[in-house]
């Protein structure tokens, strides 16, 4: 994989997505790929089991071009560092859906990436406090978001949910 990087220091756009799952990819190895292509705009990782806080860290570091990235199902049972992630300010659409993030760490990326258009947050098991997350949606409105899913966000209360859809009618129509 080092070898690759270093001949696709062009690279743009990369799908490792579902790789990693019998070690055909080490975390260090895909750190260290992710050092040798700096352009890469777009990331999709969905499902890796390779995924750890130190990838996190290095695309923060060495992918500041990055456009589009999908870390869903990357849980692993283990609490990713998303906070590496608000160094991304280029940063338009990211997954997150069916990992570890918690209240206050997707609270601060709301409040950190300004540029985000698409935001999917789909079943958030450790988001325990669903109408902050919201409210802090309505209140501080991301300029740029077009979209956000919510899929299986089952704990928010009715008025947070008329709120956001009033925001909805008149923001993103």
């Amino acid at each position: 994989m080092i070898h690759i990087s270093k001949r696709c220091s062009a690279l743009q756009k990369l799908d490792l997505s579902w790789l990693g799952s019998n070690n055909q990819i080490s975390t260090p190895a895909l750190c260290t790929f992710l050092r040798n292509v700096p352009n890469i705009i777009e990331l999709r990782l969905s499902s890796c089991q390779m995924l750890a806080s130190s990838v996190l860290e290095t695309l923060a570091i060495y992918c500041s071009n990055l456009k589009l990235l999908d870390i869903s199902y990357c849980s692993n049972g283990l609490q990713l560092c998303v906070s590496w992630l608000t160094n991304l300010k280029k940063l338009q659409y990211l997954n997150i859906a069916h990992t570890l993030i918690t209240t206050s760490e997707l609270l601060c990326l709301l409040n950190k990436l300004k540029n985000l258009e698409w935001l999917l947050l789909g079943s958030p098991s450790l988001i325990a406090d669903q109408d902050a997350v919201i409210s802090s949606i309505t209140e501080n409105p991301c300029g740029s978001l077009k979209g956000i899913e919510l899929w299986y966000w089952d704990k928010l209360s009715f008025s947070c949910i008329s709120q956001f859809l009033h925001l909805s009618w008149t923001n993103f129509s």
